[in-house]
């Protein structure tokens, strides 16, 4: 059981490494003590920069934006699990195949999952994005299937194996589960939280029409006296 509040969220800094396309990180320091009287920084980067939330919108046309989406919708009750990593079909530089294991025992439609592959490893380096692991076919169809909510994992992405590298996303976002991907220190949380259930959540800024958004994620005791929390309204 999970007693200690956890911070799963990748720092952010400038000049980090990001998604090849993707608008690199900038933080600038435009005001100082000692010529302002105050510190104030220019931050510039991507909306899927780091440790990030995924909005329906990102991938779905016409799908609810940030903005759209109540605050009750990104946390609640989650449970963390390791996923089964099996070698590439056939030549090793290829990329890790990763196949979902059973859902622990106490699982209801409605919580939130999150997937250690152990890719945190790579966090924060160009190797992140170098070969990042998939899923085997028919992984997101099994995730709507069980009512996942909120599916978060240690990848910079998710993708299942074939030709359409967006196919998982337009499922899993379409049905309204919402995606934390670049989490960090899920091994750490496996240790300490078991298979108990424990609070998360990643909360985005409020962008007006926002298609996703880096969020500082934590893992924590679930509140007294509940056993689940959040919704997102769309899903039952």
């Amino acid at each position: 059981m999970l007693d200690r509040w956890m911070d799963l969220s990748l720092p952010i800094r400038d000049g980090m490494p990001v998604y090849p396309g993707d608008p690199p990180v900038s933080i600038r320091v435009a005001s100082r003590h000692e010529t302002h009287g105050y510190e104030l920084r220019i931050l510039s980067m991507g909306t899927h920069t780091g440790t990030h939330l995924d909005a329906p919108v990102h991938f779905v046309p016409g799908g609810p934006p940030l903005s759209d989406l109540p605050p009750e919708a990104f946390l609640g009750r989650a449970f963390v699990v390791q996923t089964e990593i099996m070698p590439p079909m056939a030549d090793p530089a290829e990329w890790a195949r990763l196949r979902l294991p059973p859902l622990p025992a106490g699982f209801s439609r409605g919580d939130i999952l999150l997937l250690s592959t152990g890719w945190e490893t790579r966090a924060g380096t160009t190797a992140c994005f170098d070969r990042i692991p998939r899923f085997v076919p028919g992984t997101g169809r099994a995730l709507v299937a069980a009512g996942v909510r909120i599916l978060g994992l240690d990848l910079p992405t998710v993708r299942e194996e074939g030709p359409d590298g967006a196919a998982m996303h337009r499922e899993l976002l379409g049905a309204g589960i919402l995606l934390v991907e670049g989490l960090v220190h899920l091994e750490g949380l496996l240790r300490a939280a078991g298979t108990c259930p424990f609070h998360f959540q990643a909360l985005p800024l409020p962008i007006e029409g926002g298609d996703g958004c880096p969020v500082r994620a934590l893992a924590g005791p679930l509140p007294a006296g509940r056993s689940r929390t959040g919704r997102t309204g769309g899903r039952t």
